[in-house]
């Protein structure tokens, strides 16, 4: 339970932050470039922008810094814009620009984000705690299914042993019938 509030506590943390909102405007200036970009100059924009996206968000669920993998990004990103403002003139140095500049928002705040998270302490119980924890677990689940199991066995005991008897009865009564009969035709 512990677990699925904390990813519903992150996923909303993450969707309701900055760098939803961020990555969304970035989505929209992207796609504004897009219709000037050939296929190669697309990858080469669009790869480490959602690569960001994606590692920030990883960060933010699985509690794992990765900022320095976010600084290389932040690079290559940032060479590739300077590559389309250099080499296509189709662009608009505005646009560009504000791609840079929505990039770096939403970098930034990731950042911070990651951050801000990564202050929690996280709990890590000793393993001989946790080793105690499973080998209770096993014990009381072993005293539940013997209890079940036995009831279960006792009851098809009892319903075994009363038939066995049920025929037992059924025998000597059709046994103790046989000899009255055979004692009436001797004494007849």
């Amino acid at each position: 339970m512990k677990t699925v509030l904390i990813i519903l506590f992150l996923s909303l943390n993450i969707f309701a932050s900055t760098i939803q909102e961020d990555y969304t405007n970035l989505n929209v200036e992207l796609d504004k470039l897009s219709t000037n970009l050939s296929a190669g100059e697309k990858i080469s924009l669009f790869y480490p922008i959602l690569s960001t996206h994606k590692k920030i968000t990883t960060s933010l669920s699985s509690n794992e810094t990765k900022i320095q993998d976010l600084n290389n990004l932040e690079q290559e990103t940032l060479k590739t814009i300077l590559k389309l403002r250099k080499y296509n003139n189709k662009l608009d140095i505005k646009q560009l620009d504000n791609v840079k500049k929505l990039y770096l928002q939403m970098k930034n705040n990731g950042i911070a984000l990651i951050k801000t998270n990564s202050k929690e302490p996280v709990n890590n119980s000793s393993p001989i705690i946790t080793f105690i924890f499973y080998i209770l677990t096993l014990l009381i689940g072993s005293i539940i299914g013997y209890f079940v199991f036995y009831n279960a066995h006792i009851k098809k005991m009892k319903k075994d042993t009363s038939k066995f008897i049920i025929d037992d009865l059924q025998n000597q009564n059709t046994n103790l019938l046989y000899k009255l009969e055979t004692l009436k035709k001797s004494k007849d």
